[in-house]
C-alpha cells in the first residue's frame, strides 16, 4: 500500500488514519480531536508528487473539479463528492486503486448515479507534515498555492512526498499556510506525545515567528516543522480496531462560496491542553463560529492551558 492523499471511499469503509470516513449520507464522520469545523477553503486544483530517485514524480492531479477543504484541530481534510465532473484528473488512491479509471470512465449521463455512495476525499494528520510550503500569485493564469510535505511511511521505501493546493481567486497563500502553521503547533503541543528540550524551543520559535517572508516569483517560501512523523504514525489510538469512536457526529457538506483570508493570530502557550476565546479579540464579538469570529472573519485565538 502506498499513501497517495487522495482515495475514492465509499460511506462505511474503515480507512482510519489514513483516509475520512464518510457516513450513509456521503458526509464526512469526525474524529476525537477534530474539534468543530469551520468554515472550507476553496481549492481548484490538487497535485500529490512522490520522490523517486532524486527527483519528484506526480501521482495524482485533478482538473476542472473543485475541493473543500478544512483545517479542523487535528488534520487537513479534502473533501469532492462531485468527483467525475469534467473527467479531467489521474492518479492513484487506497490499495493501489486507480482513481482515474473510477472517475474518467463514468458516463456523464450516469454519473449521478455512480457517484452515490462515494467521495473523493484525503486527509493529512498534523503530525505528519513536516513543512508549510506557499507560493503568491505568478501572473495572468496562476493562482496562489499551499504545499504541505509529508513522508509516506506505509512501505520500506518511505519516500517524502508532498501535496500542493491551488487555492481560490483572492487568497492569501501566506496567511493560509500560517493559519495552518498555527493549528499544527497547538495539535502538537496538545498531544501525548513526549519532546524534549531542544524540540520544544523549535516549536516556540515557530509560533512567535510571524508571517514568513513573501517568496519570489516562481519560488516557494517554507515555515519548516521542527519534527514530524512518517504516515501513518504519530495519530493518537481511536479505538480497538483503529476505527472512529461510535456515536461521533457527522458533518453537513455545504457548497461554500469562500475567499478565506485568515488573520495572523499569535497563540498563547503554556502548559499542554486547548481551549478557545470565548469572544472575538479583534471586534468583541461573541458571535463566533467553530473556529472563526461570524462578525469580523478573523479566527478565534487558540490558547494552551
Amino acid at each position: 500500500m502506498t499513501y497517495n492523499v487522495l482515495a475514492v471511499c465509499e460511506n462505511g469503509e474503515e480507512n482510519y488514519p489514513v483516509y475520512p470516513a464518510l457516513n450513509g449520507d456521503i458526509l464526512i464522520t469526525t474524529e476525537p480531536g477534530d474539534g468543530p469545523f469551520g468554515q472550507a477553503l476553496q481549492v481548484s486544483k490538487v497535485v500529490v508528487r512522490r520522490k523517486v530517485g532524486n527527483s519528484y514524480q506526480t501521482v495524482t492531479e485533478t482538473k476542472d473539479i473543485s475541493f473543500q477543504v478544512w483545517f479542523t484541530d487535528s488534520r487537513v481534510i479534502l473533501y469532492c463528492k462531485k468527483f467525475e465532473k469534467g473527467g479531467g484528473w489521474w492518479g492513484f488512491g487506497l490499495g493501489g486503486l486507480a482513481v482515474a479509471a473510477v472517475a474518467n470512465t463514468v458516463s456523464m449521463a450516469m454519473a449521478a448515479n455512480r457517484r452515490k455512495g462515494k467521495a473523493l476525499v484525503g486527509n493529512i494528520h498534523y503530525p505528519w507534515i513536516s513543512a508549510v510550503m506557499f507560493a503568491r500569485r505568478a501572473g495572468f493564469g496562476t493562482e496562489e498555492q499551499l504545499r504541505l510535505c509529508f513522508v509516506d511511511g506505509t512501505d520500506d521505501t518511505r519516500p517524502d512526498c508532498d501535496i500542493t493546493l491551488t487555492l481560490a481567486r483572492g487568497s492569501d497563500a501566506n496567511r493560509v499556510a500560517r493559519s495552518l502553521v498555527d493549528r499544527i503547533v497547538a495539535s502538537r503541543y496538545a498531544s501525548s506525545e513526549v519532546m524534549d528540550a531542544e524540540e520544544l524551543a523549535r516549536f516556540e520559535t515557530l509560533r512567535t515567528s510571524g508571517l514568513a517572508s513573501p517568496p519570489q516569483k516562481g519560488s516557494l517560501s517554507t515555515y519548516k516543522i521542527p519534527s514530524s512523523w512518517r504516515v501513518p504514525d504519530g495519530v493518537r489510538p481511536v479505538n480497538g480496531s483503529g476505527a472512529p469512536l461510535p456515536g461521533v457526529a457527522s458533518v453537513p457538506v455545504a457548497e461554500l462560496p469562500i475567499n478565506v483570508t485568515p488573520a495572523d493570530v499569535p497563540l498563547s502557550v503554556s502548559q499542554h491542553s486547548a481551549a478557545r476565546s470565548a469572544f472575538c479579540e479583534n471586534c468583541g464579538s461573541a458571535e463566533l463560529g467553530a473556529n472563526f469570529c461570524t462578525d469580523c472573519g478573523v479566527l478565534v485565538e487558540v490558547t494552551i492551558v
